[in-house]
């Protein structure tokens, strides 16, 4: 799941970067992102699919440095809706960092929470930080 999500905050900053000389400055059209994977529900140990939907709203600064906020809304195969979902990603041109928190909600009253931070230095090509945690907090199943 985390490999998913970065690779889309990945392309998100090559795109913006390549952008950064001529909007610098210059807040960018918001643009929404959609795609599905499947993964483990840590609630119930079963497979499922996770449907995803992005507003990402970028701000390339006079810098050069890429902050977005990224609005996640999304649903489940089993039932589940994000309710709460938020990332954010600060970028230039030796470094790349984002975090995000999702916090999911089933129909019976479960809940699962997804957080995770990727940082990964551009002119190294190494990966500074991967964290991921998925859990259910509140298992009613």
């Amino acid at each position: 799941m985390l490999k998913k999500i970065v690779a889309v905050g990945m392309a998100m900053f090559l795109w913006a970067t390549a952008l950064s000389s001529t909007a610098a400055a210059q807040p960018v059209e918001p643009f929404e992102v959609e795609f599905s994977f499947e993964d483990i529900n840590p609630c119930t140990g079963e497979l499922h699919v996770i449907s995803f939907s992005l507003v990402i709203r970028e701000r390339i600064q006079k810098n050069g440095n890429l902050v977005a906020q990224v609005k996640r809304s999304g649903t489940t195969s089993d039932g589940y809706t994000l309710v709460n979902g938020t990332e954010a990603v600060v970028g230039n041109k030796n470094n790349f960092n984002t975090r995000f928190m999702d916090r999911w909600a089933g129909a019976d009253g479960s809940k699962i929470q997804a957080r995770g931070s990727f940082g990964f230095n551009e002119r190294t090509g190494e990966v500074r930080r991967d964290t991921f945690v998925l859990r259910c907090i509140d298992k009613k199943r």
